[in-house]
């Protein structure tokens, strides 16, 4: 029930579980796309050459704390003479490279 409900707000990820504990509401969720655009060169990419976790924060629910646990994966850039070799994939607009938490927060 949780997890489409989720989709709808985080358009592009699925959401593959979502968790309540005392204070913190946990949504684990992944990109939807099978590739993903280099951000230097825009050659796209489906080699896959790694993943990572990232916990942004994001806007509470009731009073709730909302954490993300988000499962971002690295890419091989497709591109030879990209200086890029890997990249992560972008997460949409509501979460920036690097940021701690969403641009909806």
């Amino acid at each position: 029930m949780f997890t489409s409900l989720f989709a709808s707000v985080f358009f592009g990820l699925t959401v593959s579980d979502v968790h309540l504990d005392s204070q913190t509401l946990i949504v684990s969720a992944h990109a939807s796309a099978r590739s993903a655009i280099c951000p230097r060169c825009g050659q796209a990419s489906s080699s896959v050459h790694s993943s990572y976790t990232r916990s942004p924060r994001d806007l509470p629910i009731l009073e709730y704390a909302v954490r993300l646990v988000l499962q971002v994966r690295r890419f091989r850039c497709a591109n030879p003479v990209c200086p890029a070799r890997t990249f992560a994939e972008r997460l949409g607009n509501y979460l920036r490279p690097y940021a701690q938490y969403t641009s909806r927060l």
